[in-house]
């Protein structure tokens, strides 16, 4: 289990078929092979910059003196290159961690 400290965030990375449509439909057409080194399709989700709030340290939006706008499950961008990736030792899944201040943006759904 990642437990993060202070002001840090853990998220689960968003793979490509949970953001990228062409993607999808590609994967869709029968008899069509997508053929990629899993190396290749990793580097690519890691490029992502967007994950899904796992868990969050005590502090964090504290410097900022604003409630934490933060739950878990939410799914946010987060600055490019600001996430270090931690390998959880217990389920070998990648995580990444990054500081409350490289959150861009919370995405949610409209409701119309």
């Amino acid at each position: 289990m990642i437990k993060p400290v202070l002001h840090r965030i853990v998220l689960k990375l968003m793979n490509l078929e949970d953001v990228d449509e062409t993607y999808n439909q590609a994967k869709a057409i029968p008899g069509f092979q997508i053929v990629a080194d899993p190396q290749t399709l990793k580097r690519k989700e890691r490029s992502l910059d967007s994950g899904t709030v796992v868990c969050f340290g005590p502090t964090v939006f504290n410097d900022y003196h604003v409630d934490n706008p933060l739950q878990i499950g939410d799914r946010v961008v987060f600055a490019h290159g600001a996430a270090k990736i931690i390998t959880d030792p217990d389920t070998n899944q990648d995580f990444a961690v990054i500081n409350d201040e490289d959150v861009v943006a919370i995405l949610t759904k409209t409701v119309e």
